[in-house]
């Protein structure tokens, strides 16, 4: 099969995969900084105060881990429908907030949490399990999505706070999420007849394989693999670049929009500036994924 053959073949799990995850964590990593100004000025939050945020993103070391492991016993599906479900009960959290930081805090815990169900890390196994010669440019594909929803979603999104409030942003966007997380279910390859461990591991890239779980030789006990897994020279070189590359992750997610109003620019501006950085990622990301495949 061709390279761009490999693509247009696998349409349908690239496009939910790309739609689910793109809808999730990558896309509030842009949207959290609009509302920041808004909440820093009607709760009148200490700008250093609110800097405590980016911890919320520790918790994600605790949560990964299990989500990882049972997407592959559950399947994508599963894994991504509970998270759809529950996302959007983060965002009613947010609108029903009166002022304590603490609860921000223990929303914002809960939505890393909860939308790690519905993360990269969960519909990237579509890719993995439908993908050979391509894989490079679909990962791109699917990481590039949530900054070109931001593009017009952020503008957007901070001129409805302006004029309906931040509260029924809050709910439009879990709205959106849940809606389009539902589609993307709907896309997932539906899963085919039983087939035996040897038949699965036989699959061939590129035909639409089915959303199912891990083969049975794969469910050894968890301490086995986590011991693996830590043991791997290589896990350890992927861990460390991606710590590298992920450092910036809580400026641009929270602190953004409040660095630029600090600096006498207007939170519309604001948000119109996050839509020049989204661009620049789609970019960057773009060529990444080329070079990769």
């Amino acid at each position: 099969m061709s390279y761009f053959g490999e693509l247009r073949d696998n349409a349908r799990p690239l496009v939910a995969a790309s739609l689910g995850s793109g809808t999730s964590l990558p896309l509030f990593a842009y949207t959290n900084s609009v509302f920041a100004p808004h909440l820093v000025k009607d709760f009148g939050w200490d700008r250093a105060q609110f800097a405590l945020v980016g911890l919320t993103m520790l918790t994600t070391l605790f949560v990964l881990p299990f989500v990882g492991r049972f997407t592959d016993r559950l399947g994508t599906r599963k894994i991504a429908l509970l998270g759809t479900l529950l996302v959007p009960l983060c965002f009613v959290g947010y609108a029903l907030q009166q002022g304590s930081f603490a609860y921000f805090l223990t929303v914002s815990t809960l939505t890393l949490a909860v939308g790690s169900l519905t993360s990269p890390l969960v519909y990237t196994r579509l890719i993995a399990e439908n993908f050979d010669r391509a894989t490079g440019l679909a990962l791109t594909i699917i990481n590039c999505v949530p900054a070109i929803i931001a593009i017009p979603l952020v503008p957007l999104l901070n001129l409805t706070i302006e004029d309906y409030g931040w509260r029924s942003s809050y709910l439009a966007l879990g709205a959106l999420a849940l809606v389009c997380g539902l589609i993307a279910i709907r896309l997932i390859p539906q899963s085919g007849p039983k087939i035996s461990p040897e038949e699965a591991e036989a699959e061939v890239a590129g035909e639409n394989v089915p959303d199912l779980p891990a083969t049975a030789p794969l469910h050894r006990p968890a301490r086995e693999d986590y011991a693996t897994i830590l043991s791997s020279r290589v896990f350890w070189v992927i861990f460390i670049g991606m710590l590298l590359c992920l450092l910036q992750t809580p400026l641009h997610a929270s602190q953004m929009n409040l660095m630029l109003v600090d600096q006498q620019i207007s939170m519309q501006t604001a948000a119109n500036i996050v839509t020049v950085y989204a661009l620049g990622t789609v970019i960057g990301r773009i060529a990444c994924g080329l070079a990769l495949d």
